[in-house]
């Protein structure tokens, strides 16, 4: 009883483990540039593997996304745009469920649900670590600051005096 990994299995769902559709891809594709009652197609990576009818109508994208093994899916997003301080806008997107204004939408399901981090239960690995992953993290962020010789040549001298106590 209690051997190697015998406990409970995690069941956390974290951010960075599904597909996103971020505003700015939208954006930087040219969705939101289409005038009323438009229709373009768009296809980018991370997100499904095929291609997405996109329609603009009041102020809503509607995506059409059809993947190679699955059946099409309609999707209803909402946008809308705010003005930064230094010229220019921001993009938004609205959950489907709870209308909260984010940046990105999450994928969680393979039919084509979208909804934010707060709706899918989403959290964020580093929030979840104990003592030790913070200490890892903190050791590979200032791994990364310091330039790589430096650092091999003072990890050299740290695991030496750790092996000798």
């Amino acid at each position: 009883m209690g051997g190697f990994n015998s406990g409970r299995k995690r069941r956390r769902n974290y951010v960075g483990m599904y597909p996103k559709l971020r505003a700015s891809d939208l954006a930087s594709s040219g969705v939101f540039d289409l005038p009323e009652g438009a229709e373009g197609v768009i296809s980018w990576a991370g997100f499904y593997k095929g291609k997405a009818l996109v329609s603009k109508q009041s102020g809503l994208i509607v995506l059409n996304i059809s993947a190679e093994q699955r059946a099409d899916t309609q999707l209803c997003i909402r946008h809308s745009t705010t003005a930064c301080n230094y010229g220019g806008y921001r993009t938004w997107l609205y959950c489907p469920y709870c209308q909260r204004r984010v940046t990105f939408l999450n994928s969680v399901s393979e039919y084509g649900y979208l909804g934010c981090n707060s709706c899918l239960k989403l959290t964020y690995l580093s929030r979840n670590g104990d003592a030790i992953d913070r200490l890892h993290a903190r050791i590979d962020r200032n791994d990364k600051k310091l330039s790589r010789a430096w650092a091999r040549k003072h990890t050299s001298a740290l695991s030496r005096e750790y092996a000798a106590s």
